[in-house]
């Protein structure tokens, strides 16, 4: 590898410092599984499979827990990185981090064991979404762009955990 490879190979990893609009669409194309299993749900459907229904059938109410883990275990991840940065880091980040991921795969294992903790697991799920971006606001410095970005998102999918609990509902089937 030559000195010009190894230069061009670090300028694509510095921090850019203009907002990169492929976190934009990576943002909201995220959003999707979180309305499919809305929509499967709200469609009166209580599964959603592929060729039969013994082939794959999926839950999607599990999927939207599951995938909701996923999400809160990235955001968290983006707390972690702020270690290397002594002026915005802190021990706080990084047990607060933990607590929301461990707690959300908690309420997962719970679900998964006895489908009746599945209200508990999308609530908790919720609030972790919500104190995430709350600790994010305190402890990084963020392009206002991407800072209005993730208030939009963390606001849509707040809002889709409250209809999942909606839908659990009694009364809603």
């Amino acid at each position: 590898m030559s000195s010009k490879d190894s230069a061009h190979d670090e300028s694509d990893c510095e921090a850019s410092k203009y907002f990169n609009p492929a976190f934009m669409v990576l943002g909201y194309l995220g959003l999707i599984p979180f309305a499919v299993a809305l929509l499967v749900i709200f469609s009166g459907k209580y599964e959603f499979g592929y060729i039969s229904s013994e082939f794959i059938v999926v839950d999607p109410q599990i999927f939207f827990v599951t995938y909701s883990v996923a999400i809160l275990s990235f955001l968290a991840g983006t707390l972690w990185q702020q270690q290397f940065f002594p002026s915005h880091g802190c021990e706080k980040n990084l047990v607060l981090s933990n607590a929301v991921v461990v707690t959300a795969w908690v309420g997962l294992v719970a679900t998964l064991v006895s489908k009746a903790w599945i209200q508990i697991a999308v609530t908790t799920n919720m609030l972790g979404f919500l104190v995430l971006l709350a600790r994010e606001r305190k402890a990084m410095v963020l392009d206002l762009t991407y800072r209005k970005m993730r208030h939009r998102l963390t606001f849509l999918v707040a809002l889709m955990h409250l209809l999942m609990l909606v839908f659990m509902l009694p009364l809603s089937r």
